[in-house]
């Protein structure tokens, strides 16, 4: 068996206790419960209930479950799967066989856990939605809705007529809402947004993600190696090695939009390693797309003013993503005489009024 690559972060994650019927903060408690490795797969899931992280195992069909993955992740596998009242589901495990002991593999049972309670939080039209949790194959796994148009860039290039201004105005959305409830998301790309049946583009794969405030379950520390997505990774996260903040979601919002406008992954022309050397030694920027599909003339000019901002070098000098959303949904609804006094106009009004 092939060694699992870590994608789930390293650090101290603490979470919030959902309310029933929102995703907003409750309260700090005065006590909170402590995930670690120690734990077995069933401690873990029972910890993961009492704080309203709901198990969907009773409601699988295991008989209409496929028994070999339809396909492998560096930390784990999904199975295509269906509940018992019939609707598709993804079923995401745990790779448990691990060449490096079982401390190793209860790691990633730690981190999997992680992933789903932070997962549970987040109700909002453009996050994928947890069903819930199971146990799948003696595995931890979490379950979700099948999506058949599959990812961005694979519903992209099987409509290519498709509204990119409105992918575009979801994706953004999404990353607002995360960044509203004080939440990184940590790996947005392409092949972390899914694209509903009615079209509709949703954020997946909280393995990376993080929450900026103490809460009422946390999990221990794990020391290990980061792995990045280097084509979207801000700068400073692959010079310094650091965990992904509100401000490099940022940056890799702005390659993500790039791609829901080009049908392509950043940088298509260029290797892994010549990115990181052309990003990190030459400054440099994706090509400006010769077409913007869904966009006038004057909107791509506005929109790529917008896109390279968010690659600004400087974390300080980007956008919130809140303004990214806002400034999007402007487009196709304000004259657009001069570009320029456009941008600065629309960015500077929602600075002005503290929107963002």
């Amino acid at each position: 068996m092939s060694a699992i690559i870590n994608q789930f972060g390293s650090s101290t994650i603490p979470v919030d206790t959902p309310s029933s019927d929102s995703c907003e903060p409750t309260p700090t408690r005065p006590s909170s419960t402590l995930i670690s490795s120690s734990m077995s797969t069933s401690q873990i899931i029972q910890i993961l209930v009492q704080h309203r992280c709901l198990d969907v195992t009773s409601r699988i069909n295991f008989g209409q479950c496929g028994r070999a993955p339809i396909s492998r992740g560096g930390s784990g596998d999904v199975y295509r799967g269906k509940l018992i009242q019939g609707e598709e589901v993804a079923i995401k495990c745990m790779r448990l066989y691990l060449p490096h002991g079982e401390e190793n593999g209860q790691k990633f049972i730690k981190r999997a856990a992680r992933e789903l309670y932070l997962w549970s939080r987040l109700k909002h039209d453009n996050v994928m939605e947890l069903l819930g949790l199971a146990q799948f194959q003696n595995q931890l796994a979490m379950v979700s809705l099948w999506m058949n148009n599959g990812t961005l860039l694979t519903y992209i290039g099987g409509n290519p007529s498709v509204d990119r201004h409105k992918l575009c105005v979801d994706i953004a959305s999404g990353v607002a809402y995360l960044h509203e409830n004080k939440m990184v998301h940590g790996d947005i790309k392409s092949s972390n947004v899914l694209v509903s049946d009615g079209g509709v583009a949703k954020l997946a794969d909280f393995g990376c993600s993080k929450l900026e405030k103490n809460t009422t379950l946390e999990f221990t520390i794990t020391k290990s190696r980061l792995y990045f997505s280097t084509r979207w990774t801000a700068p400073e996260v692959l010079i310094d090695s650091k965990e992904p903040d509100q401000m490099a979601d940022v940056y890799s919002l702005g390659m993500t939009l790039l791609e829901a406008i080009t049908g392509k992954i950043p940088f298509p022309d260029k290797r892994e390693e010549s990115v990181y050397t052309a990003v990190m030694f030459q400054g440099q920027l994706p090509m400006r797309p010769k077409q913007f599909p869904s966009f006038g003339d004057s909107e791509a000019n506005v929109l790529w003013m917008l896109m390279v901002e968010t690659w600004a070098r400087i974390p300080a000098d980007r956008p919130s993503s809140l303004e990214v959303l806002h400034f999007l949904q402007q487009l196709g609804t304000v004259p657009i005489h001069s570009p320029k006094v456009l941008f600065r106009f629309v960015i500077g009004r929602f600075r002005l009024h503290g929107i963002a």
